[in-house]
């Protein structure tokens, strides 16, 4: 090799690999198939690396040989301490394209810091500077494949009585019929590795520049983030069938029913094409976006971020679940014509997010430190539910679960209960009563919000005004951010029209609402710190000292609490968002919505 060329980089050949890979199956021992993963290097099919773990009964196993790899070495001068450009536990660049009202909802959920998004462009840019380094400054150098076996001491002390047996033979013969690498410049293998990766990640800066920071479009964040995966992937050996969206085609989840999944299917291509071209049918190039109705098939942003967050599931599942759906709904208003259809998904989504604050009322008030009738029938039922199962644990012998029984009864009324709510009672007082067990406590009139107007506007619009205002249990409310989202997504008309309709829901449906402040979600009444206080409103809408008095009090207004709706017959109530998204549930809801202007009118 002329030395005037620089440095040389040797290249696995995959087709080398694979006949490793089945002669380390060891087919002729029933039991042996071992584990072997496949790695591919800057997308390409030809070179690669190889990993062989030993099952526990498998033949290599029980010889001693436990692990086995097959990797390019110049994987090196990327690294430092282990730690390479564009990590795959680096989420930094999925961060800096989350919408930031789903990023903080979730953020919220889960109790966690803010992600800094100023230390997230800083984190990419450096993880480039490190690349551009890597493969700018290395020409000269030459970079080997390394082959690594992992052996048991025994196996290792049987080899060394071998070799020295042998009197120090070679180990392999014949070394100029090895044909298992390809020998190419360094210069020309980081020249390669530039052409695939900065491509990439111009891409994924021109589709962050497309809208403020934090204000990127759904479709957008989900290109966002497969560019990053890409750009994660593309400057070395990876495994890329660790993520399906890119490596994968269309494909069924592996739980429940759910629509088939879109990936860029880069496991055909690259088998077919020898690299892993990107197919015109997913991508819009000239838009700089997805291809049409490409994008639903996609994983949903905020997903991405999720495993970062491993508490409260069934809050974190709550909030994506809410989230998702409003992003559906806008997307579907922002592309229909028809003013029927965009009313009505306006109107079902006002009835969404009108439900989740009836299922926020419920879960808080269960998991609050309130006392009532029904939460301390739950909290016995769930302790002798608890009992069962471990007796029946103890019946099998097998360790029963940790319980804190607790003792006194006190301090069983002030227990934190969690209770899921599939179908919310409604907010008037005969549900209510129902609900608690009892009455209702009525709190009286407030100054700072003396009217029903006014006790919309805090429980859902006060937080445009002054976020930083709420505390108290405010900032984990799933209804406040699917509300926060709808606001940042439509336009301004569209949102005005929502909120009209969502307070034409209150105003019909919520006749008995848990009383609140901007200091407490769900404030105590006057007379126990233990008990809640429940709100009603005269015909004038104006908030009553003694809602729960005979016609109001002294005979003169109408209370809400004498009066009677049901939420749960209305038509929205009951239609999920697939349904109403549906070619057919669209037709139904702007007939349904038609109706309802004609009575308007």
């Amino acid at each position: 090799m002329p030395k005037e060329e620089g440095g040389y980089t040797w290249l696995w050949r995959t087709c080398c690999l694979e006949r490793v890979r089945e002669a380390f199956q060891m087919e002729d021992c029933p039991g042996s198939k071992n584990v072997a993963t496949n790695y591919n290097w800057c997308f390409t099919r030809d070179v690669g690396a190889l990993t062989v773990t030993g099952r526990a009964r498998s033949m290599i196993r029980q010889g001693g040989l436990v692990y086995s790899q097959f990797y390019l070495m110049n994987k090196l001068q990327f690294d430092s301490t282990k730690h390479f450009p564009w990590d795959d536990e680096d989420d930094t660049m999925a961060a800096l394209a989350i919408d930031s009202t789903y990023s903080e909802a979730i953020r919220a959920t889960m109790g966690a810091k803010s992600i800094n998004l100023r230390d997230c462009r800083t984190s990419y840019n450096h993880c480039g500077r490190r690349f551009m380094l890597g493969v700018t400054t290395n020409h000269n150098r030459s970079w080997g494949a390394r082959e690594e076996h992992r052996v048991t001491l025994a196996l290792l002390m049987a080899m060394n009585r071998e070799f020295q047996s042998r009197g120090c033979s070679e180990i392999r013969k014949n070394p100029e019929r090895r044909t298992q690498f390809h020998v190419i410049g360094t210069k020309l293998v980081n020249q390669f590795t530039k052409s695939v990766t900065l491509p990439l990640a111009r891409w994924y800066q021109e589709v962050l520049g497309k809208a403020e920071e934090g204000m990127l479009g759904t479709d957008s964040q989900k290109l966002a983030i497969l560019l990053s995966l890409l750009i994660k992937n593309s400057y070395s050996s990876a495994l890329l069938s660790k993520n399906p969206s890119i490596w994968e085609g269309k494909r069924k989840p592996k739980k429940g029913n759910h629509p088939e999944v879109q990936g860029l299917g880069l496991k055909d291509v690259i088998k077919n094409r020898g690299f892993g071209w990107l197919s015109t049918d997913v991508f819009n190039w000239k838009s700089n976006s997805f291809a049409p109705e490409v994008a639903n098939s996609f994983p949903y942003p905020v997903r991405s971020i999720e495993k970062r967050y491993h508490a409260r599931a069934p809050e974190r599942n709550t909030m994506n679940s809410i989230l998702q759906e409003v992003d559906q709904i806008v997307g579907r208003v922002q592309s229909l014509q028809v003013k029927p259809k965009r009313r009505f998904l306006l109107l079902w989504l006002a009835m969404r997010i009108i439900r989740q604050y009836h299922v926020d009322v419920w879960v808080g008030l269960y998991a609050s430190t309130y006392q009532f009738v029904r939460k301390e029938e739950e909290i016995e039922a769930q302790m002798d539910e608890q009992e069962s199962s471990d007796s029946e644990a103890h019946r099998r012998r097998a360790p029963p679960a940790k319980k804190r029984r607790l003792s006194n009864p006190a301090a069983i009324n002030l227990k934190k209960v969690k209770k899921s709510f599939p179908h919310p009672p409604g907010l008037t007082r005969p549900c209510v009563g129902d609900e608690l067990g009892e009455d209702p406590y009525p709190c009286k009139r407030g100054r700072s919000h003396p009217t029903r107007l006014d006790i919309f506007f805090l429980l859902f619009l006060y937080q445009f005004v002054r976020k930083d205002n709420l505390k108290g249990g405010w900032k984990s409310l799933p209804y406040l951010h699917a509300f926060a989202a709808a606001r940042t997504r439509l336009k301004q008309a569209d949102f005005d029209w929502l909120t009209w309709a969502m307070w034409k829901y209150f105003e019909k449906y919520c006749l008995c609402i848990p009383a609140v402040s901007k200091d407490r979600w769900l404030a105590n009444s006057a007379r126990s710190k233990s008990e809640p206080a429940w709100i009603g409103f005269d015909q004038d809408g104006v908030r009553m000292d003694y809602p729960d008095k005979p016609d109001g009090y002294a005979g003169k207004y109408g209370s809400t609490w004498h009066k009677d709706a049901t939420i749960q017959d209305e038509y929205c109530w009951n239609v999920t968002c697939e349904e109403a998204t549906s070619a057919e549930g669209l037709e139904k809801g702007a007939r349904y919505y038609e109706s309802l202007d004609r009575q308007v009118e």
